[in-house]
């Protein structure tokens, strides 16, 4: 996975200056494919990383512990806690 950073309206990649402009047309729609695909696999790892989080928060409370409890654990509200159990807790 690349860094990506923008410092005085400068861009970096890993921490090497990215110039867009003496790209061709073929290595822009190149470089946005590799975009997408890096974007793509963000998304699957998120959701991932989600569904571990709700998994722990369900086992928090099946040990007992409060909602209040748990929202303070993950620097969130408590209403947060709620949203990250969705309909099937309600």
């Amino acid at each position: 996975m690349s860094l990506y950073q923008k410092v005085n309206d400068i861009e970096y990649v890993d921490g090497v200056e990215i110039n867009l402009e003496p790209l061709t047309n073929e290595q822009l729609l190149e470089r946005l494919g590799t975009v997408s695909e890096n974007m793509s696999h963000v998304k699957d790892r998120l959701e991932t990383v989600k569904e571990q989080r709700e998994k722990i928060v369900k086992h928090c409370l099946n040990k007992g512990m409060t909602i209040v409890s748990i929202a303070k654990g993950l620097g969130v509200t408590r209403q947060w806690v709620y949203h990250i159990l969705g309909k099937r807790y309600r």
